[in-house]
């Protein structure tokens, strides 16, 4: 259970990263919101392990959550904004293609 949720989380990182890069209009904007969408993803995470927990003792292994949010904000971070940058440029090399 709790591997699924930090892999649902990293998931959900790459793919607010993704979305946030291509609705932002600069480089900086798009890091932004990617590095917001993780200190979002993390949150949850951590209040999801937070409920788990109390709702179902026993069911997450503390350390394990402990060590796997730790890693959610030390690299997930950089994989908001990778995926946010990369969906800008993307963006910006589909958009001159058009024209």
């Amino acid at each position: 259970m709790a591997a699924a949720l930090y892999y649902l989380t990293i998931a959900a990182v790459i793919l607010i990263g993704i979305l946030a890069g291509r609705r932002a209009r600069s480089t900086i904007q798009a890091m932004l919101f990617g590095l917001m969408g993780n200190l979002v993803m993390a949150a949850t995470l951590f209040c999801a392990t937070i409920l788990f927990a109390v709702l179902a003792p026993g069911s997450i292994d503390s350390d394990d959550m402990g060590f796997r949010l730790g890693a959610l904000l030390l690299f997930g971070s950089a994989v908001g904004v990778i995926a946010a940058f990369g969906s800008r440029r993307h963006a910006a090399k589909m958009a001159t293609r058009l024209f």
